[in-house]
């Protein structure tokens, strides 16, 4: 999900902005120095929202534990939690909506946390790719750019451009090319401390632009409307089957994805499945709210969250 502020910038755009394809109906700036010749995808998709940058990223952030003085953190609001190596960091959400990407490392690993609001998917990526044979290390920034609604991210080495919920270049010298996606959860931050009491969470001190902790006022309204408001959302075709703004968990497994609307996880509460050679089970938990309802978290709507475990098994034959 994306905060778009329509920025009315009349600035000459640059020689190789394919001006017919990209809709850019507020002339915003555009300094880049993609190779948009090069693509998998038809530039149309693609809108400009806002300036290169506009929303700021978090390099390296620093984090604390529930002991430290700026903790200060709903005991239901939802965190990003990644581990890797047996090594667990958590990324509030609430903090996320502001700025939407952080490049950080965690258990000997360059990892990409991110979280787009206007689509509401938090995504996690391994930040090394291969690149004509050997490995490179990326870092991100946020572009400005809409991709159906989602973020589109750039990294800062080739200012090639990537869709935040797949993790694939999709123009630029590094088209096609696909980030290393990686497991995470979305729960509580009390369900994190539960699991992890020395767990560290992503602090708000010394970020920048950050004058209120919870300012993520911009979204707030986002979880008010089955409908996409098209004062923030690009008019699309959606698909009939489910709410626009259907919350779902996307299980992807031995290369496909099976989607859980969180209607019938909540219903259910246990989802017995079998992707493949994978038994699944997804568990419901109801205790964490959304950051894109209220201001004060404590009157926000219980969104729940949903965990899976796989089970590696064989078909009998």
């Amino acid at each position: 999900m994306r905060r778009i502020f329509f920025i009315a910038l009349v600035t000459a755009l640059s020689i190789q902005f394919p001006k017919a394809q990209i809709n850019n109906p507020n002339r915003i700036a555009f300094p880049w120095k993609t190779d948009t010749s090069n693509h998998i995808l038809n530039l149309s998709v693609l809108s400009i929202a806002t300036e290169k940058n506009a929303i700021p990223t978090l390099d390296f952030p620093a984090f604390i534990s529930q002991k430290d003085k700026f903790f200060n953190f709903y005991e239901l609001e939802p965190v990003i939690v990644v581990t890797i190596n047996n090594k667990t960091k958590a990324y509030p959400l609430s903090l996320l909506t502001m700025y939407e990407l952080a490049n950080d490392s965690l258990g000997g690993m360059q990892i990409m946390v991110t979280f787009c609001p206007m689509c509401n998917a938090a995504m996690v990526f391994n930040r090394k790719v291969k690149k004509e044979g050997k490995e490179v290390l990326l870092s991100f920034g946020v572009s400005g750019i809409l991709m159906h609604n989602d973020m589109v991210m750039y990294d800062r080495e080739t200012e090639s451009w990537w869709e935040q919920l797949m993790g694939q270049s999709i123009v630029g010298e590094l088209s096609g090319t696909q980030l290393e996606m990686l497991p995470a959860m979305i729960i509580s931050v009390k369900d994190f401390l539960d699991r992890f009491p020395d767990g560290k969470i992503l602090s708000p001190a010394g970020l920048p632009f950050l004058e209120n902790p919870k300012g993520h006022q911009a979204f707030y309204h986002l979880e008010h409307s089955g409908e996409l408001d098209q004062h923030f959302y690009i008019p699309e075709t959606t698909d009939s089957r489910l709410p626009p703004l259907e919350r779902v968990l996307d299980i992807h497994l031995e290369g496909h994805d099976r989607i859980y609307p969180f209607h019938t996880i909540a219903e259910k509460k246990v989802i017995n499945d079998i992707s493949g050679q994978t038994q699944l089970v997804v568990f419901y938990h109801g205790e964490t709210v959304s950051v894109l309802d209220e201001d004060e978290f404590s009157k926000s709507k219980k969104t729940g969250s949903a965990l899976r475990k796989a089970l590696p098994w064989q078909l009998p034959r």
